[in-house]
This record gives structure tokens, C-alpha cells and sequence, in this order.
């Protein structure tokens, strides 16, 4: 169960793959607010991570990295975003909608666990953006449709074959983990190259460690 406390850390955090901000609510009562819902949720749960994935209604995210705490003039209870998923695709990802006070107003936030059993994808089309049987993910901090070859990567995921990203200590201190943190722990999803000029022998045993980064191309 997300926490009060766990909502304020994720307030100090930006964007990327397995967050997001969202200033107004889905509105459930029509098709483009419940495609937008399921969009949002198979991209989540399509994207390969080590730990949950969340999505913050009522909180307006900027550029800069600030936020407005605007609020939500209510909130729904989890059973209705249940409704809305569940029958629209296949498999169904597992999520939860958790109500959230904070400063006197109300927030809500889409909580989707780690769960290999996808690809997750729409079984019909959903308002104008959302289209069966297309496979979504997060790039960066957007949904969008994963190529050939990322759709690959998730497959390779979800059946437990990628590796998980390399952990990385809050404040790097030593110069691999601020090369770790430079990479972003080599994240799945993203390329890998690595580029070398000429190395000396003495050179090769000092970066000896890098032969151990899972590269994809040298």
C-alpha cells in the first residue's frame, strides 16, 4: 500500500519510465478518458523495471522539475478503474488506485506492480489513441508504440531473460558509480555502445571492469 510517505518521495521526483504526473483525473464516463486510463497502464506494465510503476493524479509536473499540487475534486474508488481495464485487454495487468490526502486536498495515484506476464495489450480500440492489439511501453517519459525490436526486448523481459538494471547508491561517491549513474545503471531500453581509441596494455588491465557492463555494441 502506497504511504503518505511514499507519495511525498515520489513528489520529489521527475518523470521518466515509471513515473508520471498528471494535472486532471481520467474521466472514466466516456471512451477517450477510459483509452487514455488503459493506454497509460499497459505502458507502465509493458516497460521493463525492477520496481513499481506509478502515475500521480492531481499534481501539474513542469520542465524545470517543479510541480503544482492542484488536487482532484474527488476521488473514484479502485473498483471503477478496475471496471474500466479489466474487460478491454488481455492479459490484464495487475494495478491499484490509491486515494491520497496531502496539504488538505486530494490526490490519487495509479500504483502498477512489476508483473511478467505480458506483453499486455488492448483486445479492441478504445477512443481516437488507443489501438488493440498494439504493444505499448515508456520511452523516456512518453507512451508510445515499441518497434520490432523493442517489442522483442519486452518479450525477453517479461519471460525473465533481460538483465535488470545495476544498482546505483543515491549520492555516488566513487567514479564507477558516478559512471553507473552517468548510463543510468544501464537500464533495459536503452543502447549501450561503447568506443574506444587505441588502449596500451597498461590502459587494458585498468578498465578491465568495463568488460563486465552488458554492452551492445563494441
Amino acid at each position: 500500500m502506497l504511504t503518505p510517505s511514499d507519495f511525498i518521495e515520489l513528489l520529489g521526483q521527475t518523470e521518466g519510465q515509471t513515473l508520471d504526473f498528471k494535472q486532471d483525473p481520467y474521466d472514466l464516463s466516456n471512451e477517450e478518458g477510459r483509452g487514455a486510463l488503459i493506454k497509460d497502464v499497459l505502458s507502465m506494465a509493458n516497460t521493463p523495471r525492477t520496481g513499481p510503476a506509478h502515475i500521480v493524479l492531481g499534481v501539474k509536473a513542469h520542465a524545470d522539475g517543479s510541480k503544482d499540487l492542484v488536487g482532484l475534486a474527488r476521488n473514484l474508488d479502485d473498483n471503477e478503474y478496475q471496471n474500466a481495464v479489466k474487460s478491454k485487454v488481455h492479459p490484464c495487468p495487475t494495478f491499484l488506485y490509491v486515494p491520497i490526502q496531502h496539504e488538505e486536498k486530494l490526490f490519487g495515484v495509479v500504483v502498477i506492480p512489476v508483473e511478467r506476464r505480458g506483453p499486455f495489450q488492448a483486445v479492441s480500440d478504445v477512443g481516437k489513441k488507443l489501438r488493440r492489439y498494439v504493444i505499448y511501453w515508456r520511452r523516456g517519459s512518453q507512451n508510445d508504440e515499441a518497434r520490432a525490436d523493442e517489442q522483442e526486448l519486452i518479450r525477453r523481459w517479461c519471460a525473465g531473460e533481460v538483465q535488470k538494471p545495476i544498482q546505483i547508491p543515491s549520492s555516488p561517491s566513487t567514479p564507477w558509480e558516478m559512471f553507473l549513474s552517468s548510463v543510468h545503471g544501464f537500464e533495459p531500453g536503452r543502447v549501450y555502445i561503447l568506443i574506444t581509441g587505441p588502449l596500451t596494455t597498461n590502459a587494458t588491465s585498468r578498465l578491465a571492469g568495463l568488460a563486465s557492463a552488458p554492452w551492445n555494441f563494441v
